[in-house]
């Protein structure tokens, strides 16, 4: 644990934490001294996650869960709660990046807004009474600089993003009576498994990609998964106590240059 201990004797729940972002953000918070339940589609990964975790010493649980369905997300919370007893810190990681523009299916449509913008609505239902009851918590919804701007053929799930933005806000509004801030992070281009296979789906390598992508931002260097896991980690924490309904912005300058 890190000698802060900034999350000593508080739980947090982290969705889409087998890799990336959430992995990164899971270990943070882990090291600050939380206990935390790690929540991934993907069995083999939340598992290899948590696994990282306890052998670091930390506490850690995890779970495998569709945020999107509504008994799946009821059973991570009730293990957290089983586990633990309180949940007072929720990161909603969990994303899908179907990108598809305007001739988009109903089911291309439907899958990132049930990931996107209904998981974290499910999420954020179940677990704010659990903050309420112990005077207070720190939500984080992952956003994206997608959800700010228009692009082609990315129609599903740049809205879906937009409207997460905007939940993010709503929530703020409705859980401040209850001492629980809402914020979102809105990371740009950041070096996850889940860019890489973007890139290679769209016909471009890697190597291109590392050369020319930096001209679109203000620094030259590319986000790392631990940089947003910071940010996030900065908006959960006590240093952030007066800071809800916000979007911080970890894009390297994109937007600003944009």
């Amino acid at each position: 644990m890190g000698s802060s201990a900034r999350f000593d004797g508080q739980v947090a729940i982290v969705t889409g934490a087998g890799s990336g972002i959430g992995r990164a953000t899971a270990k943070i918070l882990s090291r600050d001294g939380a206990s935390v339940l790690l929540v991934d589609l993907n069995q083999a990964a939340v598992e290899s996650a948590n696994a990282e975790i306890l052998s670091e010493g930390g506490a850690a649980e995890s779970a495998v869960a569709d945020v999107g369905v509504e008994a799946e997300v009821r059973g991570a919370v009730d293990k957290a709660l089983s586990c633990w007893g309180r949940i007072n810190l929720l990161v909603n990681d969990a994303a899908s990046f179907v990108q598809k523009g305007v001739d988009a299916s109903v089911e291309e449509w439907q899958k990132p807004w049930k990931t996107n913008v209904l998981g974290p609505a499910l999420f954020t239902r179940m677990v704010y009474p659990s903050m309420r009851d112990a005077g207070g918590g720190a939500i984080v919804n992952v956003a994206s600089t997608s959800g700010m701007s228009g692009e082609p053929n990315y129609a599903t799930y740049n809205s879906s993003k937009a409207a997460l933005l905007v939940f993010t806000m709503c929530a703020a509004v409705d859980l401040g009576p209850y001492d629980v801030r809402v914020n979102a992070v809105s990371p740009g281009v950041t070096i996850t498994p889940a860019l890489r296979a973007i890139i290679e789906r769209d016909g471009s390598t890697y190597e291109e990609f590392e050369r020319t992508w930096p001209e679109k931002q203000c620094l030259k260097r590319f986000c790392q998964p631990e940089d947003v896991a910071n940010a996030i980690a900065f908006l959960l924490s006590n240093e952030a106590r007066c800071i809800t309904g916000a979007n911080l912005l970890v894009d390297v300058g994109y937007m600003a240059k944009k």
